[in-house]
Parts: C-alpha cells; sequence; structure tokens
C-alpha cells in the first residue's frame, strides 16, 4: 500500500498528526455540526495531506487542527476520484466542487483555478487537492495568518497554516 510507505517515509508527519489525533480523542466530540460552523468561513489552524495512490485507487486526508470536528470541514475524498483538503478560512463547499471537477475530466490545477477565480475570499484559503490521475493542486492565499505553506509531491499535497 504506497500510502501507507509514504507516511513510513515521513516519521514526522506521522508522529504530528497522531498526537493530534489523540489531543482530539480526549476533547468532546458533537455528532452534529455546531450552528456556529454553517458558514462559508471556518477557521482551522490546520496541518493536512491529501494523498493519492495511483497504483491501488486509494485515496485519503490525514489532518489535525485545534477544532474537535475537523472531520466536517476539512478533508473531502471521493474513492476513483481524488482527495481536498480545505482549510484556513475553510469554504467547506470547495470539498465537493473540487471532486465534481475532478471527477468530470478536469485536471486539479483546473479545478482549483476554477473555483478560485469564483470565490472572492481566495485570499484567505488554503486548499491541497490530490487526483488519482496524479494531478496536484495547491493554494495558500496571501492573506492566510503566518505561519502557511505546502508541499507537494507526484501524489500528495501537504499545507498547514498558524504553524
Amino acid at each position: 500500500m504506497r500510502l501507507v510507505r509514504l507516511a513510513l517515509h515521513h516519521p514526522r508527519v506521522v508522529d504530528a498528526l497522531l498526537i493530534g489525533s489523540l489531543a482530539m480523542a480526549a476533547a468532546p466530540i458533537h455528532a452534529q455540526v455546531p450552528e456556529a460552523w454553517r458558514s462559508e468561513d471556518l477557521v482551522f489552524h490546520t496541518f493536512s495531506i491529501a494523498a493519492v495512490d495511483p497504483e491501488t485507487g486509494e485515496v485519503g486526508v490525514a489532518v489535525t487542527t485545534r477544532n474537535a470536528c475537523v472531520g466536517n470541514g476539512v478533508p473531502w475524498v471521493r474513492a476513483g476520484v481524488g482527495a481536498v483538503a480545505t482549510q484556513a478560512s475553510t469554504r467547506t463547499a470547495y470539498g465537493d466542487e473540487l471532486l465534481d471537477r475532478v471527477a468530470a475530466g478536469a485536471s486539479a490545477a483546473d479545478a482549483l483555478e476554477q473555483a478560485l477565480a469564483d470565490d472572492p475570499g481566495a485570499d484567505r484559503r488554503q486548499i491541497g487537492v490530490a487526483s488519482i490521475d496524479g494531478g496536484i493542486a495547491q493554494h495558500t492565499g496571501d492573506a492566510v495568518d503566518a505561519w502557511a505553506g505546502q508541499r507537494a509531491g507526484p501524489d500528495y499535497a501537504a499545507q498547514g497554516n498558524l504553524l
């Protein structure tokens, strides 16, 4: 399984995600999205990785942040299509929107470029897209709080903000 091999080559990434996940497990988890989260802009101080394995078709997102209900906002995956992590000033609609565009044949870069062109808040967003066809795209807006950055490889997009 290529995703596991990728993670095993990056022990600091695995450690950071596991420690963050364990800390989140100790916090109360809510089954419903809180009312305050039902907006276009959710602020997550986040580290994430979206990855695909073109050989097996596996897709995934790993994320750690300060918010207990991160699974309702940042990670988005679709089997056979790809993975998206949308964070910083999170626009949750990006998850399905980007995966729909990739599923319809757009490259990860074109899908992200189209989404950002229609978004007046793009300068506050941070997004990583990994498509099963091997396409990777990332965006860290100029207004995302420091420290923010991104790194990509052939099958993954890693990004973080307020680190």
